[in-house]
């Protein structure tokens, strides 16, 4: 077994008497269903309030994207080299690892996956690599001399469409080419029953899907590596600082909605979610470099609420699922649910997340130091279930925020081992403050911040009982203002 495979632990899922329902198909949202709608249309029993029922190990480099077929799980790992990694979400067995040769720095890059293939790649690196599903080999590589990053495959049955020095679309089958259009920017295309559809520096083109002819282009003042939604009537994407719909049968604009000077700075990793009846987007920063997110009307463009967050920037692409627009920030790294229609913050989830949550099997799925699962409160009280972390309890430290000490109380029902680690906001190993095994009682640990920068650090207590082999974790966030 690699090194890379002993870091990673069981993922702790708590599955209960519950009955798991199979995922959409091609999931997650921001690359797998055609239409990249980030709508989870089929779920409708996950709802706030919500409690974190397991993680994975913590790494020096945090996971990046998600991608969850059935129990499959595929997440990007960033480093030198870029890997993936393949776990099943009802055992918490580590399937297999994948490492992309060559390739380095961060990997927004979102696995696609179907009943017997994945789909990976990363920054730079070779090309785009197919694997068998169940092993992690490789089936074939389809060398694209660009960077993978942000620029998500689009599976469309024995189909694969994606950019890289062209817009390609593939056989899945060998990886062959069936036909191509030159583009080479970040961007992902979406895919409906007939035809394709991308969005280049100032113009958006209709393609017939099978063929690769061109069916219209329509020109824009700026739609470049623009995320781009599709349902049956149009294609809603940004020109400018505008949220705009287009007609998808004649490309000529249906609406418009000025953001008045708002960012989409990571918009070609998408920044929209839609509904039948609603739009949901995300803002990366307003004017006061603040991060938002709004709901429309999908027929007309009509303001229904926004949210603007108190503090941080970088709203990631929503999720949604039974009524509730997910989101993270990149900036304060918490974790948002919204009332699709009123607005009401349902969820605010302080700890490490960061990208695009996605919603299966009952379940919230979101990234960060650690892939993080949540359900549903009522599913499995924590006092039935023997892995949650009833055996422990890590308090806020006071004061927070501190300069430069603050003290972190916790406390252990069971003699356990015991681990206190800190990690900045860029999931990096800072200190180890406690390594040893405790007795039951109530704890306070000092931790005197002087050689550290300003900013978001977060504490993360680890037990592993004397009576269990199970390791238990939990996280807080604290504020360090010099």
């Amino acid at each position: 077994m690699s090194i890379q495979a002993k870091l990673c632990t069981f993922l702790l899922v708590f599955m209960g008497m519950v009955s798991v329902v199979t995922a959409q198909q091609y999931w997650p949202m921001v690359n797998a269903n055609p239409q990249r709608t980030s709508w989870a249309s089929d779920e409708d029993q996950l709802h706030p309030p919500l409690e974190n029922t397991g993680f994975l190990c913590n790494i020096n480099h945090g996971y990046q994207t998600l991608s969850l077929l059935g129990n499959q799980l595929i997440s990007s790992w960033q480093g030198e080299p870029n890997y993936f990694i393949s776990l099943d979400t009802e055992t918490g067995d580590s399937l297999w690892q994948f490492e992309i040769i060559n390739s380095r720095g961060s990997n927004s890059f979102c696995a696609a996956q179907n009943d017997s293939l994945a789909f990976l790649g990363g920054q730079y690196g070779e090309g785009l690599y197919a694997v068998d599903k169940s092993t992690g080999l490789l089936k074939w590589l389809k060398p694209i001399n660009i960077s993978m990053f942000t620029r998500h495959p689009i599976l469309d049955d024995d189909r694969l469409y994606i950019v890289g020095d062209s817009l390609y679309c593939l056989d899945i089958n060998d990886g062959s080419v069936i036909w191509s259009y030159y583009y080479t920017r970040q961007t992902s295309p979406a895919i409906d029953e007939n035809f394709c559809y991308l969005c280049t520096d100032d113009k958006i083109i209709k393609f017939e899907k099978y063929t690769g002819v061109q069916i219209w282009e329509k020109s824009f003042t700026d739609v470049d590596k623009r995320g781009i939604v599709i349902d049956d009537s149009n294609i809603y994407t940004a020109d400018q600082d505008s949220v705009i719909a287009v007609d998808k049968t004649s490309g000529e604009l249906v609406w418009y909605y000025d953001t008045n000077g708002c960012s989409f700075t990571a918009s070609y990793q998408g920044f929209i979610a839609i509904t039948d009846e609603l739009l949901c987007f995300t803002v990366w920063e307003d004017a006061d470099t603040l991060g938002n997110i709004y709901t429309l009307g999908k027929s007309d463009g009509s303001y229904k609420w926004h949210h603007t967050f108190e503090e941080g920037k970088g709203a990631s692409t929503p999720t949604i699922a039974n009524g509730v627009v997910y989101i993270t920030l990149y900036a304060n790294t918490d974790l948002y649910g919204f009332d699709i229609n009123t607005g009401e913050m349902l969820l605010n989830e302080t700890g490490y997340y960061r990208y695009q949550p996605i919603v299966a099997n009952n379940k919230l799925y979101v990234l960060g130091t650690y892939i993080s699962v949540f359900e549903n409160k009522d599913i499995t009280a924590v006092s039935e279930n023997p892995k949650a972390p009833a055996t422990f309890k890590l308090l806020q430290n006071y004061p927070n925020p501190f300069n430069p000490i603050t003290r972190i109380e916790f406390e252990l029902l069971e003699k356990s081992h015991t681990e206190i680690n800190i990690f900045n906001v860029s999931g990096q190993h800072v200190t180890t403050l406690t390594n040893e095994t405790l007795a039951p009682g109530a704890y306070v640990q000092e931790w005197n911040a002087k050689d550290c920068s300003s900013g978001i650090y977060f504490c993360e207590l680890i037990t592993n009982s004397t009576k269990e082999t199970n390791k238990t974790y939990q996280v807080i966030k604290m504020l360090l203002q010099k």
